[in-house]
């Protein structure tokens, strides 16, 4: 999990740092290209770049929809776990009255 957090974070922080932030801006660095550099690899080079954007769109969703998920699944188990807890404190109390008494 640690691992799959920092590695979100790390792209998130590229993306406004690095490649679309105040100091290089992916936009703004095409737009100010000469004529000249204007090509067919570049074009592919930012259809493919904007294809992966919209499969990690679908797929950071998805994911965080599962994560979410199992994030549930542990509070109820939790709360399940600690409502145990609770009655096997109870039921340990109770014994030791019981035993306190008949003794």
């Amino acid at each position: 999990m640690v691992h799959s957090t920092e590695q979100a974070k790390k792209f998130v922080k590229a993306n406004g740092e690095i490649w679309f932030g105040e100091a290089f801006d992916i936009p703004t660095a095409v737009k100010e290209l000469g004529a000249d550099n204007l090509n067919e690899k570049l074009k592919q080079q930012i259809d493919e770049a904007a294809a992966a954007y919209d499969k990690l769109a679908t797929t950071a969703s998805e994911k965080g929809a599962v994560l979410r998920g199992v994030a549930a699944q542990v509070e109820r188990r939790m709360k399940a776990q600690a409502e145990y807890e609770q009655r096997q404190a109870a039921e340990e109390e109770e014994g030791e009255i019981v035993c306190a008494t008949a003794g």
